[in-house]
């Protein structure tokens, strides 16, 4: 079975608020700051991306093949630029990173 990993970067903006993590289109999790989360997953092709409220993140496809793990970050915004996320580009307000392999 693969996996991956998704590790949510501790920081201020949203400490005290939990993403909500989805992989091809369904709830996989909820991840609190400085959480960090494993799951399996069938191999093949996935998406994976991220909301909070009416903000959400990039979608990321990956391929994973059996026995590999993938490490993924995520990441509210800049804490000065918070305020234009959420109201000019919430689909910008996360940010979803696929680091690599582990």
């Amino acid at each position: 079975m693969a996996k991956i990993v998704l590790k949510r970067k501790k920081a201020i903006v949203d400490r005290h608020r939990n993403y909500i993590i989805f992989l091809d289109g369904e709830k996989l999790c909820s991840i609190s700051n400085g959480e960090e989360v494993t799951f399996d997953v069938a191999p093949g092709k996935h998406i994976l991306s991220g909301k909070i409220d009416w903000n959400s993140s990039n979608a990321i496809v990956f391929e994973i093949k059996d026995e590999h793990t993938i490490l993924f970050t995520i990441r509210g915004c800049n804490p000065l630029l918070a305020l234009y996320y959420t109201f000019a580009k919430p689909s910008k307000y996360l940010k979803l990173k696929k680091q690599g392999y582990l």
